[in-house]
């Protein structure tokens, strides 16, 4: 798997690295690993029923949310098979719990659904609710599974709110 090479930048476009052939994106993800992105978010999108910016920004405060909760080791497994991550991460919205959800983050406990609830104002600016973004859950654990195998999966699956 080619590492990542974050600095390596042409705004958007794909760049070359000196002395490289590997083409490389402005959040330092490989060609082939933004089609394996694309994959992720067609599969949330024709799964789940939402739209591109919707499947992106969900699928990246998931990736958060494992982020915050999982240890540095454990993300770099993650990250390590899904390289995605890291730019579905940077393209999400803030995360700010807010409103009746917000509140509910510290009664509900560091539990998937404590978490989703810090993630409120987030999804509120993606038209998103929880039950919708909890349907992304089983299509990115397949994904999961399937580039970093079951026991990432299964990781990932205690931290994620299961619908």
């Amino acid at each position: 798997m080619p590492a990542l090479i974050a600095p390596y930048s042409n705004h958007g476009k794909p760049a070359v690295k000196h002395g490289s052939r590997l083409p490389v994106y402005h959040f330092g993800i490989t060609v082939a690993e933004k089609e394996i992105a694309m994959d992720l978010i067609q599969q949330i999108v024709n799964t789940v029923g939402v739209n591109e910016q919707q499947a992106k920004g969900g699928a990246g405060l998931l990736f958060k949310l494992a982020q915050d909760k999982l240890a540095a080791g454990d993300f770099a497994k993650l990250s390590q098979a899904l390289p995605e991550v890291v730019s579905l991460i940077t393209s999400a919205p803030p995360a700010s719990g807010g409103g009746l959800l917000g509140s509910l983050a510290g009664a509900l406990g560091g539990g998937p659904l404590g978490g989703l609830a810090s993630l409120a104002g987030a999804l509120t600016s993606l038209k998103l609710d929880p039950q919708t973004i909890s349907q992304f859950v089983p299509v990115i654990l397949d994904v999961v599974k399937q580039k970093g195998g079951p026991e990432l999966a299964a990781m990932l699956g205690k931290l994620l709110p299961a619908r």
